[in-house]
Parts: structure tokens; C-alpha cells; sequence
């Protein structure tokens, strides 16, 4: 009344407002701004059937590939919010309960779909998701079925030949990996060392290490004092370049000049020691964004989003 239009076309102001004509959008917009009107979810969704709200599994504290995960999560409620949807945190303990979780989650209506990251090979949460009927999209590939539908990954092995390659263009040529054995994302990372390397037609150095800040200074210690040393590392995480530069630092390795690093994923690790780390980039945001859209197309019309593969980006700093 207020602002002199028909409810129909307030509704569309909140929720279709390209819909609306700019003057009319304006007119309206100062009336609920006047009267601070705001709509009632609960209303909305019993008439809709909607929740405006998806599931997503927040990582425990302890799991310190969570630095990656926390910026994704800041993401992707940030794009959600811009679509008027609400990101609702589970923390099941184990796999089993996840996928209990999300089932009743969706099946009682306080979702309408869930947001699945850091896949894996044999990942039982995604075929429950498809045989349960469940819309869903994910942050990262179905590793057992790359033709899928609904996810987003970024090329790691992309990413990890661009180091490799820039440290052959500065004349080094006993360039090393170091990462997990694990399977999913990391493989894929290693393989692209693997690839750069043979296409360079340099010999392979693969040093394994746990996640960790200790096992990654243990391994590269155990390297740096061998025979034929490498002058840079490769590392598939940046929790494990820090434990390269740790190594560096005790050997009294200027890094850098004497040695090169790289880590994944450029987290707020990459920024703590001296100088500060180089590291390969997700687009985090825009992973966040093309998933919220996927998953609002999928519950709309029940069309899965086409899977994406994302290009990283090197971000060079002192240690490379």
C-alpha cells in the first residue's frame, strides 16, 4: 500500500527483481527499507515446499585442510546469501552419519539439497546421494565416474606444471614432489609432475610425507642431505611446503636463492614463514558461486549443473 503496487509485485522486488521495472523496483525498495519488512522464511517455504537452504559438512578444527575449506565455506555463504539461501553446517563423525544426516536432512524438508567437498575414490557419499534421490553438487570430481554430472574440481595437474615449469625456466633441473600417496586431488596434482617432468625429460624425485608440517621437514631433510639434492620442491599442499622451508631454514638454505618452493592451494600458511611462500590458487569463489547455481537449477527443474574443471593460478612470492 505504501508504495502504491500490487503484493504480486512486491514479491517479485524480493525475489525476481529483474521482473520489475527500475522505477518501480526503487519505489518499492524505499517502502521496505521504511518499514523494515522483511519476508517470513517459514511462511515462504510452506508454500513454496522450499527451504531456500542447503546442507554442508563443516571440517573438524584438527584437519588442517581446512585452511583451503574455511575460504571456501566463507564463499560459498557469500554466494548463497546473494540468492536468499541459507548454508546449514552439519558435523557428522564419521561417513556413515554424514550420509544418515543429509537423508533426513532433505527427506524432513530443512533442506532442499546438499554441498558435498574434498571427494575421494570409493566416495560412498556420492552414490548415496544419487540413489537416495538427493539434489546435490560437489567441490570437487566423482573420481569413479568422471563423466558425472554436478561437480566442480580445479586442474591440479595444470597447476602443478606450471611450478614445475617456471622452476625450469630459472635453470633448475633436479626439481622434486613432495606430497601424500593418497588418491583424488593429490593424485591428480602428482600426475602433473609426472607429466612435466617426463615431457622436460628430467628425472623424477618423489618424496612421500604425511600432511604434516613435521613429516614434510623429516622428508626433505632426508633429501637435502643425499647426494644429488634438489634445488626446488613441488609440494602438494602448502602445510607441506612449510615443512620444506622449516628444513631449508635448519640447513641454513637461503629460500629462494638456494632453494625453490612452491606449495597448493595458497592458504594463510603460505604467509608465515620467511619470505613468504609462492603457491598455486583455487578460484575458491567461483567454485562457490557455480556450485549455489547448480544447485538451485537442480532442485527448480531436476537438471544436474554440467561438471566443471577450473584453472589455478601461481602466485608468486619470495620462495620461488
Amino acid at each position: 500500500e505504501l508504495a502504491g503496487v500490487s503484493r504480486q509485485t512486491v514479491s517479485n522486488v524480493m525475489n525476481a527483481p529483474e521482473r520489475v521495472l527500475p522505477g518501480t523496483r526503487e519505489r518499492v525498495q524505499l517502502a521496505i527499507d521504511q518499514l523494515r519488512y522483511r519476508p517470513n522464511r517459514l511462511g515462504s517455504a510452506l508454500q513454496s515446499r522450499a527451504s531456500r537452504a542447503f546442507a554442508y559438512r563443516c571440517h573438524i578444527a584438527e584437519d588442517e585442510e581446512n585452511l583451503l575449506l574455511d575460504r571456501f565455506l566463507h564463499e560459498l555463504c557469500r554466494a548463497a546469501a546473494i540468492r536468499r539461501h541459507n548454508i546449514l553446517l552439519v558435523s557428522p563423525a564419521d561417513i556413515d552419519e554424514e550420509i544418515a544426516t543429509y537423508d533426513d536432512m532433505f527427506h524432513t524438508g530443512s533442506v532442499d539439497g546438499i554441498i558435498v567437498s574434498g571427494t575421494f575414490p570409493a566416495d560412498r557419499r556420492l552414490d548415496a546421494l544419487r540413489r537416495h534421490k538427493i539434489p546435490s553438487v560437489s567441490f570437487g570430481r566423482d573420481w569413479d565416474h568422471l563423466d558425472a554430472s554436478g561437480w566442480v574440481d580445479i586442474d591440479g595437474a595444470a597447476g602443478i606444471a606450471q611450478a614445475v615449469g617456471h622452476f625450469a625456466g630459472q635453470g633448475h633441473r633436479v626439481i622434486a614432489w613432495i606430497g601424500e600417496t593418497r588418491g583424488g586431488a593429490v593424485s591428480d596434482r602428482r600426475d602433473g609432475y609426472r607429466t612435466t617432468i617426463d615431457d622436460l625429460h628430467f628425472v623424477r624425485l618423489e618424496l612421500e610425507s604425511d600432511n604434516s608440517i613435521e613429516a614434510a621437514t623429516d622428508a626433505t631433510l632426508n633429501a637435502l642431505r643425499g647426494s644429488d639434492p634438489p634445488t626446488a620442491f613441488v609440494c602438494s599442499t602448502d602445510v607441506i611446503a612449510v615443512g620444506c622451508a622449516r628444513a631449508a631454514t635448519l640447513l641454513g638454505l637461503k629460500i629462494g636463492a638456494q632453494l625453490g618452493i612452491i606449495g597448493f592451494d595458497d592458504t594463510r600458511l603460505a604467509l608465515v614463514t620467511s619470505p613468504q611462500l609462492s603457491s598455486i590458487r583455487q578460484p575458491t569463489e567461483r567454485v562457490a558461486h557455480l556450485l549455489i547455481d547448480g544447485l538451485i537449477e537442480a532442485v527448480k527443474t531436476g537438471t544436474d549443473m554440467v561438471s566443471q574443471i577450473l584453472a589455478p593460478r601461481l602466485i608468486h612470492r619470495g620462495s620461488s
